[in-house]
């Protein structure tokens, strides 16, 4: 508001003059014998005129150096201006919302670049797929995991096996367990499906996640408990018969007569 009212005031004061100026200079010529005169009131409309002008120009110049900084992502400019006029008001509510785009373009910055992080470390190998079937590594799980295939079509997807072509045409948000031949060997894989859009295009997005060696473990793991629980249900039922054939051992030991010293069978 203080901007729109000391730009109103300027323009207004330097209009009147430039039109009084006219208007003197009209005077002048219908006025013989004021060839003084018509000169000073020409200067003075000259004067007017080009007061007028620059006053208007610096409001557009100062706008469209504004909008050719946000263009070009230009934070640096500053658009303050002492002279007055409203042009101070101006220059200071320019530069305030230039820093305010700098500190939401420094955030989007550093959150894009969070993302982008997450993405790229995920353990997860992440393939995108556009509507036109071209491919897209999208993290380096993915790019080590299909290392040494060239792989620019959904139809180069066929040189893995039939199982990796099969699951670019799982519908988004379906996912399923099989098996994948990686460098020769096979291994089975989760492979999940989902959808984005990426400047207003549609793209799937397929997460592979290799999961032979932690089946191994689990069932390293499973192995080693039922061995674990058989040889504790085993010695648990040996124990009675252990006991059984030391009890029988020791009923069954001749004992010998202090009278006769023969040994007299027990039992």
């Amino acid at each position: 508001m203080d901007f729109r009212r000391k730009f109103e005031f300027g323009l207004g004061w330097r209009t009147v003059l430039f039109v009084g100026a006219v208007l003197l200079v009209i005077k002048a010529l219908e006025t013989p014998g004021v060839r003084a005169g018509l000169v000073v009131a020409a200067l003075v409309a000259i004067a007017a005129f080009a007061s007028l002008w620059d006053f208007i120009r610096r409001t557009n110049f100062l706008v469209s150096r504004f909008i050719e900084s946000v263009r070009f992502e230009d934070y640096s400019q500053r658009f303050s201006d002492p002279s007055g006029g409203g042009f101070d008001v101006l220059g200071d509510a320019l530069d305030s919302a230039l820093k305010t785009l700098q500190a939401q373009h420094t955030q989007q910055a550093a959150e894009s670049r969070y993302l982008s992080a997450i993405v790229d470390d995920a353990p997860s190998a992440l393939i995108a797929i556009d509507e036109d079937g071209r491919i897209e590594l999208l993290n380096k799980s993915a790019r080590q995991l299909l290392r040494g295939h060239s792989l620019h079509e959904v139809s180069d997807l066929a040189k893995l096996g039939p199982e990796l072509a099969a699951a670019a045409a799982l519908p988004p948000g379906s996912r399923k367990i099989t098996r994948l031949v990686f460098d020769g060997v096979p291994q089975k894989a989760i492979i999940a499906s989902a959808q984005v859009a990426r400047l207003d295009s549609p793209v799937k997005v397929l997460s592979i996640l290799p999961v032979q060696s932690e089946l191994g473990a689990v069932e390293v793991a499973a192995q080693a408990d039922l061995v674990r629980v058989l040889t504790h249900e085993i010695m648990n039922s040996l124990t009675p018969v252990t006991s059984l054939a030391r009890s029988s051992a020791g009923t069954s030991r001749p004992c010998t007569s202090s009278a006769t010293g023969r040994t007299l069978p027990t039992g």
